[in-house]
């Protein structure tokens, strides 16, 4: 793939960000959504209006959905300043890894019964 930008080459780059609304008060919100679009863009210069566009990336990211229940509670509503992480970090934090299987049972291994000796005394008496 080769990217450019007036007429040089350009490495690929990522696009981040951070979604944050600042609300001055209590609102009931259904859903957040974001919609990412990439177009791109071409014209020479050898031809007037000869042009190229194109919609390279259509993507919609879901934030937030509401549950489709109707409850009695005020759980669909946001207050500002609420977060639907309890901290940033933890959006990003790895699940925790699973138990240890438990230590398989051991069987006590049987062994042969040890041989009996009797010693004959009487030989020597």
């Amino acid at each position: 793939t080769i990217f450019l930008i007036f007429g040089e080459l350009s490495p690929p780059s990522m696009l981040r960000g951070l979604l944050a609304l600042d609300l001055a008060k209590a609102n009931r919100i259904s859903s957040i959504e974001v919609e990412l679009q990439a177009i791109s863009f071409a014209s020479w210069s050898e031809g007037l209006g000869t042009s190229e566009e194109r919609k390279v990336l259509s993507t919609t990211q879901v934030f937030f959905r509401a549950a489709s229940s109707p409850s009695t509670r005020r759980s669909l509503s946001v207050d500002p300043g609420v977060s639907h992480y309890a901290n940033e970090s933890e959006q990003y934090q790895p699940p925790p890894p699973p138990p240890p299987p438990p230590p398989p049972e051991i069987e006590p291994a049987l062994s042969p019964p040890a041989p009996i000796h009797v010693a004959d005394d009487t030989s020597q008496r």
